[in-house]
């Protein structure tokens, strides 16, 4: 027969078993805000430079055109002012740059590595877009 000692025995190690299982989901729980929060943020960060790049290309224009009185952007300056703006705000930052007729799309990409999560390194994008227009229309029945 088996005694109180016996069965009390066999119960052994169960705490442990269970504490590893807690221990093991809120482990990755942490990793999951922790690396998602890193996650948003670098897309928050990518959606800026995006488009503050836009913005920079969308000056690019020909002044002589601009004189009498058209808005017409110049492609190859475009490229280089958005990519010359990310040069200087973030070094890392992969650029795409396209022009269409005034408008001028810029898409950014920013590798994040997590730090708690073993899912590997992601590559997070954001575009952003921009049209040269002159002048700054107001309401109507402004001032």
């Amino acid at each position: 027969m088996t005694s109180t000692s016996d069965a009390a025995r066999s119960d052994r190690g169960m705490i442990s078993a269970y504490v590893a299982c807690i221990a093991a989901a809120l482990l990755f729980v942490a990793g999951a805000v922790f690396d998602g929060g890193r996650f948003v943020n670098t897309y928050g960060e990518a959606s800026d430079l995006a488009g503050n790049a836009a913005r920079a290309a969308a000056q690019a224009t020909d002044r002589g055109e601009l004189y009498r009185g058209l808005v017409v952007l110049d492609p190859a300056d475009a490229e280089h002012r958005a990519v010359d703006f990310l040069q200087t705000a973030n070094p890392d930052a992969g650029v795409q740059v396209s022009v269409a007729g005034n408008t001028v799309t810029v898409t950014v990409s920013l590798t994040v590595a997590p730090h708690i999560l073993p899912i590997g390194t992601r590559t997070i994008e954001a575009s952003a877009t921009a049209t040269a227009q002159r002048g700054v229309e107001q309401p109507s029945g402004a001032p």
